[in-house]
């Protein structure tokens, strides 16, 4: 593949398409049209094309750095972003570090800059290929790069690696799997061994993981990293350790927000529910995957709205709370006249919790279209009764 794409008839073609804006009815068109292009191998091509769209945001020192070869797409598309692969570099260092599923390389290259020496590890070739060439673009001399199957290292790994990071696949058969034992390869089949030689190993897994069945399943977990961007999750990091650990910590981010939440896993949920009163809260979502919201609540002094409702109130604001913040401006009855009397411009964003209705259900009753300034909370009060809240974001 790498070979392919380095000849200079395909750069160059590569380069003026790169100039254009391209859309999926261009890549189809470039596709139909390809024996137009006798010398270019279309169809790798397009992947690159559509690999280089998703790094310009998840990967901009790729996407900038001329002469960079993109990953496949669907290696891109499993990968870390630059900004959750500098977020897990830190989270260990030492001599060696080993990528046991290299991909990208994005793990590998920010590990780089943690460890004296890390070995980028995978069993596809093009993926081995493109990675050693990038490295080198990227500056990064301290990696190694090995093509192999990321369990036959295992017998031959000294005892001397001060990491192991490794990310295993999610696809199975062209569909997505998310537990550990469907994933390839198989954490579950082979910590122990890893934990013999290795002092700490970072595994990531689905964002849709249950938490509590990682740890479970996992050999000393010693931390759990819920990592989210503009309020998605995006993964989710279990850190285990050579040695047994007596309690794990528990570490939510939004790496675009200033303020994050620790917990221990051990430490049991304590909050009081309350009536609403000036101000709504909704923890963001990498702290409400954790479960340990009513945690967080309880360090600001909130009420919880209902049992089953991750929705906290406070009488003053709390200007550091890591989620958003509303303005309590009405609390309606659910009435479609009342509410649309409440919103003249019959424009809100719509969010409910725990509520009768859905959004698109409450949208067809009361005729409130997308958009706008207001923000509508269907929710359920202290005392089990639906509610709809008129509030302004904070």
């Amino acid at each position: 593949m790498l070979s392919k794409l380095l000849r200079p008839e395909v750069v160059s073609f590569i380069n003026k398409q790169k100039k254009k804006k391209l859309k999926l009815a261009d890549f189809d068109r470039l596709l139909f049209n390809k024996t137009n292009y006798p010398n270019i191998p279309i169809e790798l091509v397009v992947d690159q094309l559509k690999a280089r769209q998703k790094a310009k945001k998840k990967l901009p020192l790729w996407y900038n750095t001329q002469g960079v070869v993109m990953p496949p797409l669907l290696s891109m598309e499993q990968s870390s972003s630059e900004q959750a692969a500098k977020y897990k570099s830190k989270l260990a260092q030492g001599n060696l570090a080993i990528d046991l599923t290299g991909g990208t390389g994005v793990d590998s290259y920010y590990l780089s800059k943690q460890f004296k020496k890390v070995v980028y590890i995978d069993y596809n070739k093009d993926l081995t290929e493109i990675a050693a060439h990038n490295f080198k673009l990227l500056g990064a001399s301290n990696i190694e790069v090995v093509h192999a199957n990321s369990e036959e290292p295992l017998t031959i790994l000294s005892k001397g690696v001060d990491c192991v990071c490794i990310d295993p696949a999610r696809r199975n058969k062209e569909q997505k799997v998310f537990l550990f034992e469907e994933c390839s390869p198989n954490i579950l089949s082979i910590q122990e061994t890893l934990l013999k030689r290795a002092q700490t190993i970072i595994v990531k897994a689905s964002p849709m993981l249950d938490i509590a069945k990682g740890i479970a399943q996992l050999i000393n977990v010693a931390e759990v990293h819920v990592i989210a961007i503009k309020n998605e999750v995006k993964e989710l990091l279990f850190i285990q350790k050579k040695q047994k650990q007596n309690d794990i910590t528990i570490f939510a981010r939004d790496l675009e927000e200033p303020n994050h939440f620790t917990s221990l896993w051990s430490q049991k949920e304590d909050t009081q529910q309350g009536e609403l009163s000036a101000y709504l809260y909704e923890p963001n979502a990498a702290i409400l995957k954790t479960g340990k919201s009513d945690n967080l609540a309880s360090c600001f002094n909130l009420a919880k709205l209902n049992k089953n409702t991750h929705l906290y109130t406070s009488n003053r604001l709390e200007e550091d709370f890591p989620g958003r913040k509303f303005k309590v401006e009405k609390i309606l009855k659910y009435d479609k006249k009342e509410i649309r009397r409440s919103i003249p411009t019959l424009q809100a964003n719509i969010a409910v919790r725990n509520f009768t209705d859905t959004v698109d259900e409450i949208r067809k009753k009361t005729g409130i279209n997308p958009g706008g300034l207001t923000y509508l909370f269907g929710i359920r009060d202290i005392d089990n009764k639906p509610k709809v809240l008129i509030c302004s974001k904070i």
